[in-house]
């Protein structure tokens, strides 16, 4: 996610840098695995998110509550910590591996 300004994450202007360097890229626009559509929570300590997919796009993100997650399709929920070692993964790798992989995620919660 090139920047000239480091984003923090979470937050939501992180979630809309990472949506557009995806949809900028040729993977994204020419391998296509499947259309999306869905609401999903990601919770980051006492931060929540909520993602909203349409397609192949991400066509909001935005802060919300604990209460918001009643309403979404499904959500994710770890430490800080361990989104950040799954971040560096993803750096490290290109992509999530192990015990970061969404399958992962949901096998362990």
């Amino acid at each position: 996610m090139p920047s000239a300004t480091a984003l923090k994450f979470p937050s939501v202007a992180w979630f809309e840098a990472l949506n557009e360097h995806c949809n900028s890229r040729d993977l994204f626009r020419v391998k296509r695995d499947g259309a999306c559509d869905a609401s999903v929570g990601l919770k980051v300590g006492d931060d929540v998110f909520v993602l909203t997919f349409e397609a192949f796009k991400v066509i909001e993100a935005r802060q919300a509550t604990d209460a918001a997650l009643a309403e979404v399709d499904f959500w994710l929920e770890q430490s800080p910590a361990a989104w950040q070692a799954m971040l560096e993964c993803i750096r490290t790798h290109g992509r999530a591996e192990g015990g970061f992989t969404l399958n992962s995620l949901d096998l362990t919660a």
